[in-house]
C-alpha cells in the first residue's frame, strides 16, 4: 500500500495484531522445534478454549499441575517463564490463567494448524491434561461454560455446542487422532477419538444432573430428560417437537423447567433430542443406576406421547423404537434393540408389559401382538399366550402372510420343544400344517400386487414341520404318505428357488442361511429315501458343478457332506437321462434334462468328444419347438440360446481348425432360429412361471460366453467361482477362522468387481465387441447384434464409478435371458453408455 507521496505505509493494526505479529516468528520456531512440550500444548488448549469462550479462564492451580514440578536445577522459576515463548499472549493472576483476547486465540489457532497441530489435536490434549477428579471445581465450571456454549449470545440462540458440535460432527465420529513418534513433528493424521470426548463431556456435567434427578425421579422434567435419552439412544436421529416437549412439562417453557438438562440436550432446528447417541446411552446407564430402568421409561414414552390420538410422526418413532428389527448379514434379530436390551438387564415381563401397553393403545397395529407373540414362543414362556397373541395380530390383518406366519411359528416351536405323545404330536402337527398353507394363500395372494416380493415362510415352515414330525416319529412315521406329494412339491420349489437366485441385498453375494438347503435336503431325503445331491432335476443339474465349492449351497449346508461331482457320475447321469428320454420322446421336460445333462458334462470335461453332438441335441430342440408356446417354460429356451447362438459372434474358429477344415458345430440352415423372438419369449415366459417368485430377488449368472466351440463355448458360472476360490485360497494360507475369512474374501472378490478382473477368469470369456453393443433410453437394457439379429439383454455394472475408461462387454445368461456385463478393465473403471 502507497501513500500518495509514493512511501510505503502499514496498515492499521490493532496492538494485539502487532504483538502477534512480532512474536510469530519465535512462537513458530518453538512450536515446529518442541511440538508435544507440556508447555505448547497448555497454550494451544488455552488459546482452543479462549477462541470458543472469551470468559473462559484455567483454574491457575490446574496449570502449575499440568507443568508438574520445576527443574530443581533453575530454582522456582515464575510461572510466566515456564511458558516461554507463549507468555506473551496470556494474562496470569494469582487465580487463573487465560489468552489476553479471542483476536489472538483465534491467530494462535490459525498458526498451530499450519504447523500440523489440529483442533482436534488440541481437543485430545485438553482431555489428557484437564480430565481427572484433582481438576479444580473452577476449571470445571469453565470446561462447562465452553462446551455448551452458555457464554456465547447467537443470533439463532442455540446456546448449545458450538466447539462440541465441531467435535461431535458427522466427519469426525469415525476416525481418530495418531501423533507421530518424532520428537520434531506433531503430525495428526486423522480425527479426535469422539468417545474420548464424549468420556469428557459427560464427566463435566454428570454430578449436577443425577444429584437432581436422584433428589427429583418423579419430576416432569426428570421424565423428559430419560424420553429423550431413551430415543436418541435407540432411534437414530430422533427428536421431540418443541410442543410435545412442553407438553411434557405441563406447557412450562423448555429453557426453565428442564434447566438441570439442557447441558445434555439440545435444539436439532426440529426439536429436542439429545445431543449425542453415546451421551443417551450413558445417561440411560446412570438412570438405571438410579432405579429408573428402561422399561420404566419406555413406558413413560408410550403414554405420555401417544395420548388419545397419536400424530403420525409418534407412531412412526413408537413402532421404531419398539418394533424395528436390525438386520444382521443374512436375517433379522428376533426384536428391537430396545427390547433386547429389556430382556437382557430386566427380564421378559418387563419387556411383555411394555408391548401389551404399546398393543392396548395402537389397536390398529398387527405389529405389536406380533411381536409379543414372538416373545412369548421365542423365550419358550407361555405356548398359548403365544397362540392367542398371534391370532390377535391376524385379526388386526388378515391378509397379510407375514401374520398368518407368527402363528404358524407359534405351532412349530410348540410341536419342537414341548409335544412329546404321539396324539399330541399329530395334531400339533395338524394345527401346524394348515397354518403354514394359510401363510401359502396369501403370500400368492399378495404377489397378484407387482409392488410386493414372494414370502416363502409358509413353504418353508410347512418343510421344517414335516421334518420335526418325521424325526418324532422315527419308527413309523403316520404322515409319511401323506405328506410326501407335498415335501416333494416344496423341494422343488427350493431348488429352482436356490438354483435360479439369492438375496441379492445387500449385495449380490448374499445368500440365504446355510440351514434353509440343509432343512429342505433332510426332509426330502426323510420322504422320500433319495439324497438331494443325486437329484436330476433341471435346477439341480445347473447346480451339481458347485457341490464341491466352498459358496455352493450345499457345501455351506452340509460342509464335509457333498462332494464335486467326477466325471463317472456326469456320464451316468446323462446315460439314464438319455435312456429316459428314449422312452419319453414327446416329453420336453426329460429332453431338456438329457440336453443339459451334456451341457454340464462339457463343463466338466470340455476337451471331450462332441462332434455331432451339437446337431442331435438341436435337432431335439426343434423337433419340441413345434409344440404348444404356454408349454415352454424359460429352461428351454435357455437351451435353445446355449446351442443356437451363432458362432460367428465369437470369432472362435481357432486357427488349427482354419487349417485343418474342421467341421463347425454351427447349425445347419435347417436348424437355425430366430434368437430375437426366443429372447422375448424366454423373457415371457419367465414372467409367467417365475417371476412373482423371484421379484426383488438377484437372478444368478448361470453360463457365460466363452472363448471355444460347440458345447466348450458356454462356461458354467461354477468353473469362474473355482478360479476366485483358488486365488483367495493362495492368499489366506493358514489364516485362523479361515472358513469365515475366506468366505467374507470371495464376496469381496465379487462386490467389488476384481473377480472379473482375474487372468484365469479372462482367459475363459470371450469378451463382446463393442460394434456389437448399443445403448437403449431404457435403464439397464442394451442391444447385442447376433448373426444379424439385434437381442435385447440387460446390463449389470460396478456402481459409483467415473464414466470414462477401458471397459469389457461379458455376456451371460440367467434364467429370464442374456445379460451383459459391463466389467472395468484392470486398473480402470467403466466407460459409460
Amino acid at each position: 500500500m502507497e501513500s500518495n507521496s509514493g512511501e510505503s505505509v502499514t496498515p492499521d493494526l490493532s496492538a494485539s495484531e502487532h504483538s502477534f505479529l512480532l512474536h510469530k516468528p519465535r512462537i513458530s520456531a518453538y512450536v515446529r522445534d518442541k511440538p508435544v512440550s507440556t508447555n505448547t500444548k497448555l497454550f494451544s488448549v488455552l488459546a482452543l478454549l479462549n477462541a470458543h469462550d472469551p470468559e473462559f479462564k484455567l483454574d491457575f492451580r490446574d496449570c502449575q499441575q499440568i507443568l508438574g514440578p520445576p527443574d530443581p536445577s533453575r530454582g522456582e522459576p515464575p510461572f510466566e517463564t515456564r511458558m516461554e515463548p507463549f507468555s506473551c499472549f496470556i494474562t496470569v493472576s494469582s487465580h487463573a490463567v487465560h489468552v489476553i483476547n479471542t483476536d489472538v486465540a483465534n491467530s494462535c489457532l490459525e498458526l498451530l494448524a499450519d504447523l500440523n497441530i489440529s483442533k482436534n489435536a488440541i481437543v485430545k490434549d485438553c482431555i489428557e491434561l484437564l480430565c481427572g477428579d484433582k481438576v479444580q471445581p473452577h476449571t470445571v465450571s469453565s470446561l462447562r461454560n465452553v462446551l455448551t456454549g452458555s457464554n456465547v449470545v447467537e443470533n439463532s440462540k442455540d446456546v448449545s455446542l458450538r466447539l462440541t458440535k465441531e467435535i461431535t460432527g458427522k466427519e469426525s465420529m469415525a476416525l481418530q487422532t495418531t501423533t507421530t513418534g518424532s520428537s520434531s513433528e506433531r503430525t495428526v493424521t486423522s480425527n479426535m477419538n469422539v468417545t474420548s470426548f464424549l468420556d469428557f463431556f459427560f464427566c463435566l456435567f454428570k454430578s449436577d444432573i443425577f444429584v437432581y434427578v436422584e433428589n427429583c425421579p418423579d419430576s416432569d422434567n426428570t421424565k423428559l430428560f430419560s424420553i429423550l435419552a431413551l430415543l436418541s439412544a435407540y432411534v437414530p436421529n430422533s427428536y421431540l417437537l418443541m410442543q410435545k416437549c412442553q407438553e411434557i412439562l405441563d406447557d412450562s417453557p423448555l429453557e426453565e423447567k428442564a434447566k438441570p438438562f439442557l447441558s445434555l440436550n439440545r435444539d436439532s432446528g426440529q426439536g429436542v433430542c439429545m445431543i449425542h447417541p453415546d451421551i443417551a446411552n450413558r445417561s440411560l446407564e446412570q438412570l438405571a443406576a438410579l432405579e429408573i430402568s428402561r422399561s420404566s421409561i419406555a413406558s413413560n414414552c408410550v403414554v405420555s406421547l401417544c395420548g388419545d390420538q397419536a400424530q403420525p410422526g409418534i407412531v412412526k418413532l413408537m413402532k421404531e423404537l419398539l418394533t424395528q428389527r436390525e438386520k444382521n448379514e443374512n436375517s433379522k434379530r428376533m426384536f428391537s434393540t430396545l427390547i433386547e436390551d429389556i430382556l437382557t438387564m430386566e427380564g421378559s415381563a418387563e419387556a411383555l408389559d411394555v408391548l401389551k401397553q404399546a398393543s392396548q393403545i395402537f389397536q390398529d397395529k398387527f405389529i405389536y401382538p406380533q411381536t409379543i407373540a414372538r416373545l412369548y414362543y421365542q423365550h419358550d414362556i407361555d405356548y398359548k399366550e403365544a397362540e392367542e397373541w398371534a391370532q390377535e395380530a391376524i385379526s388386526r390383518d388378515l391378509k397379510n402372510s407375514f401374520t398368518a406366519d407368527t402363528l404358524g411359528q407359534v405351532y412349530k416351536n410348540w410341536l419342537r420343544k414341548k409335544i412329546t405323545s404321539p396324539s399330541d404330536v399329530n395334531d400339533m402337527a395338524e394345527k401346524a400344517i394348515e397354518a403354514f398353507r394359510n401363510v401359502e394363500k396369501k403370500a400368492e395372494n399378495e404377489c397378484a400386487d407387482e409392488t410386493n416380493l414372494f414370502n416363502n415362510r409358509g413353504k418353508f415352515g410347512f418343510i421344517q414341520v414335516a421334518k420335526i414330525v418325521a424325526e418324532k416319529h422315527k419308527r413309523c412315521n403316520p404322515f409319511r404318505e401323506k405328506l410326501k406329494s407335498k415335501v416333494i412339491d416344496k423341494f422343488e420349489f427350493f431348488e429352482q428357488y436356490l438354483s435360479y437366485s439369492n438375496l441379492g441385498k445387500p449385495h449380490k453375494t448374499t445368500v440365504e442361511p446355510d440351514y434353509i438347503w440343509r432343512d429342505v435336503a433332510s426332509c426330502y431325503q426323510q420322504y422320500t429315501a433319495e439324497d438331494a445331491a443325486n437329484s436330476t432335476s433341471f435346477p439341480a443339474l445347473l447346480s451339481c458343478l458347485n457341490h464341491g465349492l466352498f459358496v455352493s449351497k450345499e457345501k455351506r449346508a452340509f460342509k464335509f457332506g457333498v462332494t464335486e461331482k467326477t466325471r463317472l457320475q456326469l456320464e451316468q447321469t446323462r446315460d439314464y437321462l438319455k435312456a429316459t428320454y428314449k422312452k419319453n420322446v414327446n416329453d420336453v421336460k426329460v429332453a431338456e434334462r438329457y440336453i443339459l445333462s451334456n451341457i454340464i458334462l462339457s463343463n466338466k470335461d470340455p476337451h471331450s468328444p462332441q462332434r455331432g453332438l451339437v446337431r442331435e441335441l438341436q435337432a431335439i430342440l426343434k423337433r419340441h419347438m413345434l409344440t404348444v408356446v404356454t408349454q415352454r417354460h424359460p429352461e428351454f429356451y435357455l437351451l435353445v440360446l446355449l446351442l443356437f447362438w451363432p458362432e460367428e459372434q465369437l470369432r472362435d474358429q481357432t486357427l488349427e481348425e482354419a487349417n485343418t477344415g474342421k467341421e463347425s458345430e454351427q447349425p445347419s440352415s435347417g436348424l437355425s432360429c430366430d434368437l430375437e423372438d426366443c429372447v422375448a419369449l424366454m423373457d415371457k415366459a419367465y414372467l409367467e412361471v417365475y417371476d412373482k417368485y423371484l421379484r426383488g430377488r438377484y437372478l444368478l449368472p448361470l453360463f457365460f460366453l466363452g472363448k471355444g466351440s460347440g458345447l466348450s463355448r458356454w462356461i458354467h458360472r461354477s468353473r469362474l467361482d473355482a478360479a476366485v476360490e483358488r486365488v483367495v485360497a493362495a492368499e489366506l494360507g493358514n489364516v485362523p477362522n479361515k472358513n469365515g475369512v475366506k468366505r467374507r474374501k470371495i464376496n469381496k472378490m465379487w462386490t467389488s468387481w476384481k473377480a472379473w478382473q482375474l487372468p484365469q477368469v479372462q482367459e475363459m470369456l470371450q469378451p463382446v465387441p463393442l460394434s456389437d453393443v448399443t445403448f437403449t433410453m431404457k435403464p439397464k437394457v442394451v442391444i447385442v447384434t447376433v448373426g444379424g439379429k439385434k437381442v435385447q439383454a440387460r446390463t449389470e455394472c460396478k456402481s459409483s464409478t467415473p464414466a470414462q475408461s477401458p471397459v469389457y462387454f461379458y455376456l451371460g445368461l440367467d434364467i429370464r435371458g442374456p445379460v451383459v456385463f459391463k466389467v472395468p478393465a484392470a486398473g480402470g473403471t467403466f466407460k459409460g453408455p
